[in-house]
């Protein structure tokens, strides 16, 4: 199964290494439609509810193996932080590829979008 990620579940972040065990074969950077927003509390989330049709989030899709426990760990605490997981299309090198991803659900009015919608590059606008 592919899944995209975003946020601090991307190589290089904060919680990559708990998703790295879950992970077969290399990450592919992609962009999918929606908007990032930074939550204030060390995390983005992806929101399609407040968001221009053309915004473009950017991230990794990597092939996870379902029956892994970092797999299930990441899935608990995702969904449990209030993550809807859905199918999404992603653009990977001029192609589409259906993945998962955690969409957030709820509002996000009380955040702050995140410049060009790029989790990386958030320190480079601070």
């Amino acid at each position: 199964m592919k899944l995209f990620i975003y946020g601090t579940l991307r190589p290089g972040e904060h919680n990559y290494d708990m998703m790295e065990p879950a992970i077969v074969g290399t990450p592919s950077p992609g962009r999918a439609r929606g908007c990032l927003f930074d939550t204030g509390v060390g995390y983005p989330v992806m929101s399609l509810r407040r968001c221009d049709p053309y915004c473009r989030t950017a991230g990794d899709i990597v092939q996870v193996n379902m029956n892994s426990y970092a797999w299930h760990d990441i899935l608990t605490m995702e969904v449990g932080a209030g993550y809807d997981i859905r199918r999404i299309d992603v653009d990977c090198r001029g192609k589409q590829v259906e993945c998962l991803a955690f969409i957030w659900p709820y509002s996000t009015r009380d955040m702050v979008p995140v410049p060009n919608n790029d989790w990386k590059k958030r320190d480079a606008h601070a």
